[in-house]
């Protein structure tokens, strides 16, 4: 507690987890299976609230990114396909609306 609370008046993100597969870089680069990347995907999804990517050409991008580049394009529009199927978003043409928008 006492190196945390330094860090932390330092300007330093610290934080204590009870096991390194907490920490979100580890679980990203963790996520082998299908499920365990969709489940990082939605909890993404779930942080990022107001600022999701609106188009599909976006959230791929980003889908990419948070996966740090290790995905094929296959794979990432894998992901997309399951949050479509579960829900989570649609896709209409080109444009990306999320579940908790509502429509428009």
């Amino acid at each position: 507690d006492p190196l945390i609370q330094h860090l932390k008046s330092k300007g330093i993100f610290a934080g204590r987890v009870k096991s390194i597969a907490e920490i979100p870089l580890v679980k990203v680069a963790s996520a082998k299976s299908p499920s365990e990347r969709l489940d990082v995907a939605l909890s993404w999804l779930q942080q990022t609230k107001a600022s999701k990517p609106s188009t599909v050409k976006t959230l791929t991008s980003a889908l990419s990114s948070l996966f740090q580049k290790q995905l094929s394009t296959e794979d990432v529009a894998s992901i997309i396909a399951e949050l479509t199927k579960h829900g989570h978003l649609s896709v209409v043409g080109t444009k990306v609306t999320y579940a908790d928008q509502g429509a428009g």
